[in-house]
C-alpha cells in the first residue's frame, strides 16, 4: 500500500506541474541562471536540493548541521520561487506544497538540535504566503483529530507528514502530540533519540532495534498513533495491538479503552470543493480516504452528507 501512495503521490505531482526528470544540482542552477522565469526549473531545483539534504540523517561523518540547514532554505527559496512564477493550480500549488515540505524538514533538523520548542520556532519563520491546499490542510486536520491525548503520531509519507507538522506546530492544533515523521525515527539514530527523550523514554532506541520494540517502548507511557498514509500499521501485528479508529491505528497505554473520535467530527468541505475543482490533489487525497473507509465504514454517512459521491469515497451505494 506504502509503495502504490507513492504512485498516486508522482501521478499528482505530474498531472500538477509536469515535473522534469531528476537532473544533478550542478544542471538545474545552470538552468535557473541562463533562464529565471523557468519555473519548471525552479521546481526541479528544489526537489533536488531535498533530495541533498537527506544525506545529512544518515549521519554516516562529521554532522554539518549549516550545510543541511543551507540547502533546505534555498529549497524553500527555490518553491517559493516556482510559486511566485505559476501561482494557482498546477505547477505552483505543487511548488507551494513543496514549500512546506521544506520547512517540515528544517524543524524536523531544529527538532534533533534542540526540541520541541525549537520546532514551533521554525514553523513560526515559514515565509508569508506560504500555504498547503486546503485538501490537504483538511486531511491533517481529520488525522490529528483521530488520535487520542498525548499520543505519538507518526506518518509515512512526506505530503501528509509536512501537513500534519504544519497544523500541528504552526496553528497549535493538538498540541498535547508530537508529530513524528516515521522514516526519521526509523533511520535518523539522532532524531529517534531526541523523540524518544520528549516521548518520556529514559533510554534512546538501539539502531538495531525493530520498529516493534520502538512502538512498545513508546506505548508503555503514551498512546501511539499511526496515520492511514501507511498501508498497514508500522511494527506489524506481533506484540502490538492496534486497534482501528478513524483515519488512524492507535496502540500502547489507553489504546484500546480510549473512545474514538465519532465519524460525524470529522470534515470533509475542502474535499467536496477541491472534487468539484478538479484540483488534482483531490486524488491524492481520495485514496486515503478510501483506506479510511475500509478502515472504518462509519465515515460514509460523514462523507456523504458533504456531497461526496459513495463511487469517488469507496462507499456502497
Amino acid at each position: 500500500m506504502a509503495a502504490f501512495l507513492s504512485k498516486v503521490l508522482l501521478a499528482a505531482q505530474l498531472a500538477q506541474a509536469q515535473v522534469p526528470s531528476p537532473d544533478s544540482l550542478a544542471v538545474l542552477a545552470n538552468r535557473v541562471a541562463h533562464d529565471s522565469g523557468d519555473a519548471a526549473a525552479w521546481l526541479a531545483l528544489g526537489r533536488a536540493q531535498l533530495r541533498a539534504a537527506d544525506a545529512y540523517h544518515a549521519h554516516a561523518g562529521p554532522s554539518d548541521t549549516a550545510w543541511a540547514r543551507g540547502i533546505l532554505l534555498s529549497a524553500e527559496a527555490a518553491f517559493g520561487r516556482a510559486a511566485g512564477l505559476r501561482p494557482g493550480l498546477g505547477l505552483g500549488d505543487s511548488a507551494a506544497t513543496y514549500r512546506v515540505i521544506a520547512r517540515a524538514d528544517l524543524a524536523t533538523l531544529a527538532w534533533e538540535l534542540g526540541d520541541t520548542a525549537a520546532v514551533d520556532t521554525t514553523w513560526q519563520g515559514l515565509p508569508t504566503g506560504s500555504r498547503l491546499p486546503p485538501v490537504l490542510e483538511e486531511l491533517a486536520e481529520n488525522l490529528l483529530r483521530g488520535c487520542p491525548a498525548r499520543s505519538v503520531l507518526f506518518t509515512d509519507n512526506d505530503v501528509v507528514s509536512a501537513a500534519a507538522q504544519y497544523l500541528r506546530f504552526k496553528h497549535d492544533l493538538r498540541p498535547d502530540l508530537l508529530a513524528v515523521p516515521m522514516v526519521r525515527y526509523r533511520t535518523d539514530s539522532v532524531f529517534a533519540a531526541r523523540v524518544a527523550k520528549d516521548a518520556g523514554l529514559k533510554k534512546p532506541p538501539r539502531r538495531a532495534e525493530t520498529m516493534e520494540s520502538r512502538i512498545l517502548a513508546l506505548g508503555a507511557l503514551r498512546p501511539v498513533c499511526a496515520g492511514i498514509d501507511f498501508g498497514a500499521p508500522p511494527g506489524g501485528h506481533g506484540r502490538i495491538d492496534w486497534h482501528a479508529h478513524p483515519f488512524v491505528w492507535v496502540a500502547g497505554k489507553s489504546a484500546s479503552g480510549g473512545p474514538e473520535v465519532p465519524a460525524a467530527d470529522f470534515v470533509f468541505a475542502a474535499l467536496k470543493f477541491s472534487i468539484d475543482a478538479n484540483d488534482p490533489w483531490a486524488r491524492f487525497a481520495l485514496d486515503l480516504y478510501r483506506h479510511a473507509v475500509r478502515l472504518s465504514p462509519s465515515l460514509c454517512q460523514p462523507l456523504a452528507n458533504y456531497g461526496i459521491p459513495r463511487a469517488k469515497s469507496g462507499c456502497r451505494s
